[in-house]
């Protein structure tokens, strides 16, 4: 539509021929552009074929900015015109297209690198799950409670397969499972979080450091085995979001923690990954607070 009124005004034989007009000729570039760019190069080409017959109908009758008393003239003016716009616009489209095909073929083998992954840890669950019943009782717990963790996982890689977007991963779901994962008869766990949308970059690790923290909580946190878990996540309204997971446990100071730490050193690994800022409060029970960027 666009192309069709630029090329009407620009070059019909039906108005006056002006400067302005003249000028118009080459505003034709802009629906082409808005065509490589958008749509698909069928629509280029669509748009390129109305200015084209446009600027052909209105040079043959005699109108338009390129209509000369000699018709070589005239057809020379013309040619180079159609050629200097058509031609790099239908090139643009081409290329747009084939990154966009680039970018289809990338997703698509991500997400079926995602399923493979999420289709391993159901293995290793069940391998883990099978091994408990070959450790001492007292040891089947803790073992079962890996599989339990690594089932999670696998539940969150489902889910990002499922996605229409890897960059729409509804991490509200995710911490909602993670919780359940968690609680037993005497630990209660609860997730509050809104159906936030995160990328995949940021959605795994934040999902890792979930099962972390909450996996510390129910183990180390509760010495009488009662007690209560929450996660938390909400947006701040400036690019970034909070996340949350306290306790009401015994607590510990945590200037006393190891640095040598597996869980802390993974938990704080994976808080720069995600460019968060990590804060751990303890008095109470414990409160871990990590600010991250969530576009």
């Amino acid at each position: 539509g666009a192309a069709a009124a630029i090329g009407l005004i620009a070059f019909s034989p039906l108005f006056e021929q002006t400067a302005i007009r003249g000028a118009l000729a080459f505003v034709v570039v802009l629906p082409l552009l808005w065509a490589a760019l958008r749509c698909a190069p069928r629509a280029t080409a669509t748009a390129a074929l109305i200015i084209a017959g446009f600027a052909v109908w209105g040079t043959n009758a005699g109108g338009g900015p390129f209509a000369r008393e000699s018709p070589e003239e005239s057809f020379l003016l013309l040619l180079m015109f159609v050629i200097s716009i058509c031609l790099p616009g239908l090139a643009l489209a081409a290329h747009v297209a084939v990154h966009r095909l680039v970018l289809a073929d990338k997703e698509m083998l991500l997400r079926e690198v995602h399923h493979r992954v999420k289709n391993n840890l159901q293995v290793i669950a069940s391998m883990i799950h099978l091994k408990a019943h070959q450790v001492s009782p007292a040891s089947r717990p803790h073992i079962d409670a890996i599989a339990e963790r690594i089932q999670v996982l696998g539940r969150i890689y489902e889910q990002i397969h499922n996605a229409d977007s890897l960059a729409d991963i509804n991490i509200g779901q995710s911490l909602r499972e993670i919780a359940k994962s968690v609680q037993t008869e005497g630990i209660s766990a609860e997730a509050v979080a809104p159906d936030l949308k995160l990328n995949v970059d940021t959605a795994i690790p934040l999902a890792l450091i979930a099962i972390e923290l909450a996996a510390n909580a129910a183990k180390h946190a509760f010495p009488e085995g009662d007690g209560k878990i929450k996660l938390q996540l909400r947006p701040l309204g400036d690019g970034r979001a909070e996340f949350t997971v306290t306790d009401d446990g015994t607590g510990f100071a945590p200037d006393r923690v190891p640095a040598s730490s597996t869980g802390l050193q993974i938990v704080r690994a994976l808080v720069r990954q995600i460019e968060g800022e990590l804060e751990t409060r303890s008095g109470s029970g414990t409160e871990h607070r990590i600010v991250f960027p969530a576009p």
